[in-house]
């Protein structure tokens, strides 16, 4: 847990979890989302940051996908 006493880490974390949000209730496209994540990884160019970022970026990927497959296996279609 050394890694949040990091103040870029926390406050990373904290600007993730907001867009995240946005981004769950639809307020921001998936682009936008990618854009601000990429954009947060930039400012604050460090690796724990960035390696975050990244993680959150393919969590999010994989959560989308995720939620398609299983829309199309409710509606009844072969995925």
């Amino acid at each position: 847990m050394a890694l949040l006493k990091d103040e870029g880490v926390r406050t990373a974390v904290a600007y993730c979890t907001h867009f995240a949000r946005m981004r769950m209730r639809d307020e921001i496209t998936d682009d936008q989302y990618k854009e601000l994540v990429y954009r947060l990884a930039a400012a604050y160019k460090t690796d724990a940051v960035t390696l975050l970022c990244g993680v959150l970026i393919v969590i999010t990927g994989f959560a989308d996908r995720f939620a398609d497959i299983l829309k199309e296996k409710l509606e009844g279609k072969e995925v």
